[in-house]
């Protein structure tokens, strides 16, 4: 899920806000599905759940959903849907492995990670999960994680001190 949430906050630019999951353990206690629902600061919802133990696919889902548009990303494929200023809705050409243009995210991780060791610098090969996304990406984990143990509602306080999460009442 950390990935999944990294990639989901890096490419939206959103910031948890609310958060309510569940999540399945192991017998040693890990969590082998989890399932969340994310309510960003301006208002988009967030739908994320993954199992560990997925038969088909990779196991990851995570849906975004907001006024002028719907983001999801499922087994290595990305769908965008957004509403122009128009009101019609247009949905963009998902990506084309074929393409020497295009590659699916998997191989596009591996080329940027390897022209990033060779020193090279262009907006492709920036840093993706700098350390706004990270603390992005651990204080939805923690509320993840600590929603899913009370089964409580959890605000993510969104300040830029120590990460820390409160109970709703």
């Amino acid at each position: 899920m950390t990935h999944s949430l990294a990639w989901a906050f890096e490419v939206s630019g959103l910031t948890p806000h609310q958060v309510f999951a569940f999540d399945g353990k192991s017998p040693a206690g890990v969590d082998y599905y989890d399932s969340a629902t994310v309510r960003c600061t301006n208002g988009a919802t967030m739908m994320l759940s993954g199992s560990a133990t997925a038969l088909i696919g990779q196991g990851t889902r995570v849906e975004i959903f907001g006024d002028n548009g719907t983001l999801t990303y499922e087994g290595g494929k990305i769908n965008v849907a957004v509403r122009g200023p128009d009101g019609n809705v247009a949905v963009p050409v998902p990506a084309d492995p074929s393409s020497p243009g295009d590659k699916p995210i998997g191989q596009a991780g591996v080329w940027r990670f390897v022209e990033r060791c060779r020193g090279v610098q262009t907006p492709s090969t920036r840093n993706s999960a700098d350390g706004g996304v990270g603390l992005r990406v651990v204080q939805c984990l923690e509320a993840i994680y600590t929603s899913s143990a009370t089964g409580q509602l959890f605000t993510v306080e969104t300040t830029n001190a120590p990460v820390a999460v409160t109970a709703d009442k």
